[in-house]
C-alpha cells in the first residue's frame, strides 16, 4: 500500500504554532502511561500480591513497583486470575522497565501465565490536568484510526504456532469488528465524537481498541478538562521493555496529533481509508505466513515509526523507538517469538527474559548513574531552554558552570545532539 497520504480539513479550526507548541510541551511533561496487566492462575494469590506490591489506590501515588491496584478480572476464566494496574512517570526507560520487571518476576514465581484470554490495556493520563483543545482530541482519534494496521502489527503476538490465521491471540472478533473505525472526527466536535463512540460500543464506548470514555469535557465547551484515554492492547506481553515501548508509542501518537493540529484536522481520502480498512481486516483473517512475507506492510510500519520519530526525540525515548523498529522487522506474532501459553512452573528461564536477551539484546543492568552535572544539564534542558546552538551552549555553560570542552563531553555521554528543528539538544535515535 505504501506511504499513508495525509491531508488536512477544517483548516479554519487550526491552532496557532506558538499555542500548539505550549500545549505539546505541557502534554510531554505531564502525560504518564499506565499499564494494566491481565494474568491467569488456578490459585488465588491476590492477598499476597497486594501485601507485596502495596498498591496506592491512586494514580498520583508512586511506589517502587508503581502499582495502583491488584484486582480480580471477570473476563478471565481461572479462579486466581488478576489484573494489576500500574502507573508510570516521566522517569527513564530503565526505571520504568525495572518496575515492570519486578512485577513480572513475582507473577512467574507464583505460577501466573498468559494465554488467549489475557490482554494488556495502556492508559494515558495527565499528572496535572489542563484544558486540551477540541481539535487536539479529535486528531488523536484520527491519527490512531489512520494507522490502525501499523499499530496492530506492532502490538500483536499471534494466535498460536500451529494455526496460521491472523496475528492477534486474544478475541480477534472483538477488535476486527471495532466500530470506531467506521466513523470519523470530520464534521464533529470532540463532544459529539465521544457520544458517537459511546453509542457504537457497550460500556460507554469502553470496549474496542481505543476509547475516550473516562475523559471529561469542560462544561459548555468541546474541550477536554480531564484527560484519560485508553488503548486496549488485545495481547498480553510479559516483556517489560516491549510493554514500555508500546506505551511510549501511544504517547508519541498523542504528541503527534497535537503537532499536526497546527494545520487542521488530519484526514485521508476515501479510497485511501478503504485500502487501510481492508488491510486492517486482513490482519485478523489472512494467513500469518503471508503477512510475515509482506515487504510492503513492513515498510509501511517503518514509515509509521519514521512519522513518530520527532516525538520520540522530544520525549528522549531512543531505546523505546529502537525496540519498535526491531518489532517492525520481526514482530512478536512470528513463530520465532510467539508468546506461547507457557506456565511458570518448571520454566528455568521466563519467556520475557528469553525475548529480552535474544530479540532486544538488553540486560538487567541499570544505566550508569548520572553525575550531578549531567543531571543538571538534563534539568536545565527539561525546563524548555532553546536557541541557536551557539547561544544554547553559552546558556548551558552559564547555568552549569562547565567549560565548553567538559560540557560537550557530558552532552556526548548523555547521548544528546543538537536538533535544528526543535532548537534544543535531544536524545540521539
Amino acid at each position: 500500500m505504501g506511504k499513508t497520504k495525509i491531508s488536512f480539513e477544517e483548516k479554519d479550526q487550526r491552532i496557532g504554532f506558538e499555542e500548539a507548541d505550549k500545549i505539546h510541551y505541557r502534554l510531554n511533561k505531564n502525560l504518564v502511561v499506565g499499564i494494566e496487566l491481565e494474568t491467569q492462575n488456578k490459585d488465588n494469590h491476590r492477598e499476597a500480591l497486594t501485601k507485596k506490591f502495596k498498591p496506592t489506590g491512586s494514580y498520583h501515588g508512586v511506589t517502587k513497583e508503581r502499582v495502583v491496584e491488584v484486582k480480580g478480572d471477570g473476563s478471565l476464566y481461572s479462579n486466581g486470575a488478576i489484573e494489576i494496574v500500574t502507573i508510570g512517570d516521566n522517569g527513564s526507560f530503565e526505571d520504568q522497565r525495572d518496575a515492570l520487571a519486578l512485577i513480572e518476576t513475582e507473577l512467574l514465581k507464583k505460577g501466573f501465565y498468559t494465554d488467549s484470554q489475557t490482554g494488556q490495556h495502556t492508559s494515558l493520563l495527565l499528572q496535572k490536568n489542563f484544558q486540551v483543545p477540541d481539535l487536539v482530541m479529535r486528531n488523536i482519534f484520527q491519527v490512531t484510526k489512520l494507522f490502525l494496521p501499523e499499530i496492530t502489527y506492532l502490538v500483536s503476538t499471534g494466535v498460536n504456532p500451529d494455526v496460521n490465521e491472523g496475528v492477534i491471540r486474544k478475541g480477534a472478533k472483538e477488535f476486527a469488528n471495532w466500530k470506531h473505525n467506521e466513523t470519523t472526527a470530520l464534521g464533529k466536535t470532540f463532544r459529539t465524537l465521544r457520544e458517537k463512540m459511546g453509542e457504537q460500543n457497550s460500556a460507554g464506548g469502553k470496549y474496542g481498541f481505543f476509547n475516550f470514555y473516562k475523559c471529561k469535557l469542560i462544561p459548555e465547551t468541546n474541550d477536554c478538562g480531564h484527560f484519560f484515554i485508553e488503548y486496549r492492547i488485545p495481547d498480553r506481553c510479559m516483556s517489560p521493555s516491549i510493554s514500555i515501548a508500546w506505551g511510549s508509542m501511544f504517547k508519541a501518537i498523542v504528541l503527534k496529533a497535537c503537532s499536526m493540529s497546527k494545520y487542521g484536522l488530519v484526514t485521508m481520502s476515501n479510497d485511501e481509508w478503504k485500502a487501510k480498512k481492508k488491510q486492517y481486516d486482513e490482519l485478523f483473517t489472512s494467513d500469518r505466513r503471508k503477512i510475515l512475507r509482506d515487504k510492503d506492510l513492513k515498510e509501511q510500519v517503518k514509515i509509521f515509526l519514521d512519522f513518530l520519530t520527532p516525538e520520540f526525540k522530544r520525549m528522549g525515548e531512543a531505546k523505546a523507538l529502537k525496540i519498535l523498529y526491531k518489532l517492525a522487522i520481526t514482530p512478536l506474532f512470528s513463530n520465532k517469538y510467539y508468546l506461547t501459553e507457557e506456565k511458570a512452573k518448571g520454566v528455568t528461564e521466563p519467556l520475557w527474559v528469553k525475548i529480552e536477551k535474544e530479540f532486544l539484546n538488553l540486560t538487567d543492568k541499570r544505566t550508569k548513574t548520572l553525575t550531578s552535572k549531567e543531571f543538571l544539564i538534563k534539568q536545565v534542558l527539561d525546563e524548555g531552554l532553546t536557541g541557536n546552538k551557539g547561544e544554547l551552549v553559552k546558556d548551558l555553560q552559564l547555568k552549569t558552570q562547565l567549560t565548553n570542552k567538559v560540557l560537550n563531553t557530558k552532552l556526548q555521554t548523555l547521548g544528546l545532539k543538537y536538533d535544528s528543528q526543535f532548537k534544543t539538544f535531544v536524545q540521539e535515535v
